[in-house]
């Protein structure tokens, strides 16, 4: 069967439909023990209403998947799809009525086939049939009631886009879907109000006779453990004087005896003293196991249990190896002055457990069963059951809590379940029937022995069963005599209707023709007066026709006479028209003229409105800034502003329109690049009857001139720079270059006039001091032709692999042959051996200045380290000294030529060497800090890229 297409559109609501019919399934309305109350045929009904018979089969078989999870049989599923088809097949044409093919489909088809499957397929009893017969009908009339409410009076042709089969009631179907409503939804919710509260007052019951029998119990049980320590306590004090004997006292015999005979559940009772030996023992028992070592395992641990506590003891269930029948030990201490000095030891057979269990049973609880720490049976009212067999009341059954919790925190019915056998093929009726309402219910908060009680529901699911069924039957058969009624009652109010509708129908038509119109009559006052009014309505009409018809005549004339006035005025018009042209086409040419002359100009033209939004820019406009006709349309005139120069334009921006002209601006474009573009220029502004119209500017890009200027300030900057360094390098060098001047031309004197008389150390001592000179003055040349191909930007940087470790071992070695004894230079490396690419030559002057600064400022010697570490593709080298350090104040102009330290005193030196090691870091895009703490030390830091 082919499924018939819908619209795209129509895909999701239809998606929401059928995800609906599962839902409505799904999230059932539970009534009790089994019988809910469904609503996916709601959304089955509207599938069939706006989609058709395929798709509401499709959606039926949709809904009902979860009828067979939920009562484990398809036959629930049979019946829905059913009831699409015969819906489906039956509801032609709107006058018919959806709550109607409903009832006559459970009463022909719906009912019998429940009835099929539950009593001969599942083999359910009668009454339990009849209850599903009864709930499934009204269950499916009640949906069907619901879908037509939606179908009447809700918009929902429009929400599924299905406007062709929009659903326009009849007054039949509304007035039976009204008497429905109006009887089935009270009578409904009633029942359900009043079974659910039937259900709970069934459920409070049930626990409560669970909760009473329980404490009864457990009290009988307390009562009679009681009784047993009273007694076994009385038979110690008896014994308190023959503990320590080795042969028993008659009386003593006679006694445990006679208790015997009195309790015969203590099937063994015996006095043990200190020593472990059976004084008495009633049954009599051989004197030769009666000497220490004969007890057996049992009877030492209940001992020790006794000797540790010194109260009476009661120990776990066990089955005698004799006897197999189950029994507990109770111990009871015998004391001498708070000390022990015996026990008495008895075995409780449990056998009489069950008499007292089966004599607490009632009408209600059937079974009471006790169970020990391991979750062994020890007692049960049921013969049935094997004493010290595991318990599992689950049994593949399902447990649903009972216990309710107040919002106090308190519980009631703690401990209280329902069991459900296994669900299997059973339906869930029956299932509910063979239920059982269960307690567990400890014996006390010491002992870990519970009691279990169970109560079966089917007695009660019986009575609440009958009730159900009267009610739905009584619904069921109000519902049906609602409907006859309806149908009476619309057939009197509606045919008189649709009699005068159908007279009614192209009244037009009729009238001219006097056509005797035959009126229908109605009983009911309202209608019978509508017809009346119809009828003066077709009298006035037929009046109200003939002055139409002479009016219609005189206005034929009229129109005639106003067409040839309306043909002269059409030719008075086309002549205007043409010399409205001639002048529009005048205008364009003017104003093509203008355009063309904006179009091509050279300057930048714009418009802006007083919002900032640009309404026309020129060719040249778009060309310099490189934006777009649909990228302008977007933008404001602040968007294309420089940052630098936007507070400043927003001021002249207000001040034009407020009516200023400003004859010169100079401000700054951005282009869409990013890049900056001055401009040149004037704005003023158009403003009619005292409002802001449009701004106009025209500018000249003056970039060109500005970036000239830029350059010619920059030139004249560099050339004050290099005076100031000419005139500081001169007073530098005048005083750096008099001291070793002074010192050659003294040493020189010196040799000139003592050389034939000074010994050989004097002269080796004057002409040390002249190569001294001498070498200090080339380093001080050397260092002012360094820094002048600096600031004349013609150092060069030439990098060549060099090892660096092993650069760094030849620099110290040649710095340790220069440093005095008073310093030591270590080098240290935490890096693999590795070949970069830098600039020997200016690496070994950066290294190199920096080590020889380290050890001239560190008068008093010291370590002086180098370490090297290289990481992220960075060498770092780290220069550290103990010295005199360097002020905060002169960190900041450390790089500066000529700038030397506050505190290097009488250190000589002419502060060129940090600004050459900085032009150094620099060529190889490197960084150099320092960190320094007078009286400490310094330390330099340089990261080259390698």
């Amino acid at each position: 069967m082919l499924l018939p297409p819908i619209p795209r559109r129509s895909w999701l609501p239809m998606a929401i439909l059928l995800l609906a019919g599962y839902a409505g399934n799904y999230f059932s309305l539970p009534l009790f023990f089994g019988v809910d109350f469904l609503f996916g045929s709601i959304s089955v009904l509207l599938v069939v209403r706006f989609f058709g018979i395929r798709w509401g089969t499709i959606a039926a078989a949709i809904a009902s998947v979860h009828t067979f999870f939920l009562w484990n049989h398809p036959y629930a599923a049979i019946v829905l799809i059913g009831e699409a088809l015969f819906i489906g097949l039956l509801w032609r044409n709107q006058r018919q009525s959806l709550v109607l093919l409903d009832v006559i489909y459970w009463l022909v088809l719906g009912i019998p086939l429940v009835w099929l499957f539950y009593s001969r397929l599942l083999h359910v009893d009668s009454a339990q049939t009849w209850l599903v017969v009864l709930k499934q009908s009204v269950n499916g009339i009640f949906n069907s009631i619901i879908a037509s409410l939606a179908i009447n009076y809700l918009p929902i042709s429009r929400w599924v886009s299905r406007a062709q089969v929009r659903h326009t009631p009849s007054m039949r179907q509304v007035l039976l879907s009204l008497c429905a409503t109006s009887c089935f939804l009270p009578a409904l919710i009633l029942v359900v109000l009043d079974c659910n509260l039937v259900s709970q007052q069934i459920h409070n019951t049930i626990q409560v006779e669970l909760k009473d029998t329980a404490q009864e119990v457990i009290a009988g049980l307390a009562d009679r453990q009681r009784e047993y320590l009273n007694v076994l306590s009385q038979l110690g004090q008896l014994a308190t004087n023959n503990t320590t004997a080795n042969a028993p006292s008659t009386q003593l015999q006679h006694s445990l005896e006679l208790l015997q005979q009195v309790y015969p559940e203590l099937i063994l009772l015996q006095v043990i003293n200190a020593t472990d030996t059976i004084v008495a023992s009633a049954p009599q028992i051989d004197p030769a196991l009666t000497s220490p070592g004969t007890l057996d395992a049992q009877h030492i641990k209940t001992l020790k249990q006794i000797e540790t506590s010194l109260k009476p003891t009661i120990g776990n269930v066990h089955i005698h190896p004799n006897e197999r029948i189950p029994q507990i030990d109770i111990g009871v201490p015998i004391l001498t002055n708070n000390r022990l000095s015996g026990v008495v030891y008895a075995h409780l057979n449990l056998s009489y457990l069950e008499n007292f269990l089966r004599s607490q049973l009632s009408h209600r609880v059937h079974q009471i069963i006790l169970l020990d720490s391991h979750n062994q049976i020890v007692a049960s009212s049921d013969s049935k059951l094997q004493l010290m067999q595991n318990f599992d009341r689950l049994r593949g059954g399902e447990m649903r809590s009972l216990s309710q919790k107040t919002a106090s925190g308190n519980i009631y019915f703690e401990n209280t379940y329902l069991w459900l056998p296994p669900k299997g093929k059973l339906p869930a009726m029956v299932r509910w029937r063979r239920s059982l309402y269960v307690k567990e219910q400890p014996l006390n908060d010491r002992s870990q022995w519970k009691l279990i009680l169970e109560i079966p529901a089917a007695p009660y699911i019986d009575h609440l069963q009958q009730t159900y069924i009267n009610d739905l039957t009584f619904m069921l058969v109000t519902v049906l005599i609602v409907l006859i009624g309806g149908i009476l009652l619309s057939r009197k109010l509606a045919n008189p209707l649709t009699q005068l509708a159908t007279v009614t129908t192209d009244l037009s038509s009729q009238l001219p023709e006097k056509n005797l119109m035959q009126f229908p009559t109605s009983q009911v006052v309202e209608i019978n007066s509508l017809i009346g009014n119809f009828q003066f309505m077709t009298v006035a009409l037929n009046e109200k026709f003939q002055e139409v018809q002479a009016a219609n005549e005189s206005l034929q004339q009229r129109v005639q006479e106003r067409t040839k006035e309306l043909l002269r005025t059409n030719r008075k018009l086309e002549r205007e028209i043409n010399e409205r042209q001639q002048a529009d086409a005048a205008l364009r040419e003017s104003e093509e003229r203008y355009r063309d002359l904006f179009e091509n100009a050279s300057d930048l033209i714009q418009s802006v409105t007083p919002d900032g939004h640009l309404v026309y820019v020129n060719r040249a406009w778009k060309e310099t800034l490189d934006y777009s006709e649909d990228e302008i349309s977007r933008l404001r005139i602040f968007d294309v502003i420089h940052p630098d120069n936007l507070e400043h334009c927003q001021k002249t921006f207000r001040e034009v329109m407020s009516g200023k002209q400003i004859s010169e601006i100079e401000t700054a474009f951005i282009t869409k690049q990013g890049e900056k573009v001055w401009v040149a220029g004037s704005i003023n502004c158009k403003i009619i009857n005292g409002k802001p119209i449009a701004t106009r500017g025209i500018f000249r890009n003056i970039t060109e001139r500005k970036l000239a200027e830029a350059e010619m300030i920059y030139a004249l900057e560099k050339e004050k720079q290099l005076v100031e360094l000419k005139s500081r390098f001169i007073t530098t060098a005048s005083h750096e270059f008099r001291t070793p001047l002074t010192t050659i031309l003294m040493s020189a004197k010196l040799l000139e006039q003592f050389g034939d008389r000074a010994s050989e150390d004097k002269k080796r001592m004057y002409l040390d001091r002249i190569q001294i000179a001498t070498k200090r003055m080339t380093q001080l040349l050397d260092d002012v032709l360094l820094i002048g191909k600096a600031e004349a930007e013609k150092l060069e940087f030439n990098p060549t692999p060099v090892p660096l470790e092993q650069f760094c071992h030849d620099l110290v070695e040649e710095m340790r042959m220069s440093a005095s004894s008073k310093h030591s230079i270590i080098f240290t490396s935490q890096a693999q051996p590795i070949t970069a690419n830098v600039d020997e030559k200016l690496l070994r002057y950066i290294l190199s200045n920096l080590l020889s600064n380290a050890i001239k400022y560190s008068p008093k010697g010291g370590d002086i380290d180098l370490s090297l570490s290289i990481e992220a593709r960075k060498a770092t080298f780290s220069i550290r000294d103990r010295g005199i350090g360097i002020p905060a104040q002169d960190i900041e102009q450390l790089f500066h030529s000529f700038h030397r330290g506050s505190n290097v005193e009488n250190i000589s030196g002419t502060g060129l060497g940090m600004s050459i090691v900085k032009q150094c870091v620099d060529l190889h895009s490197g960084e150099i800090s320092v960190t320094s703490e007078v009286g400490i030390g310094t330390t330099f830091v340089v990261t080259l890229p390698i």
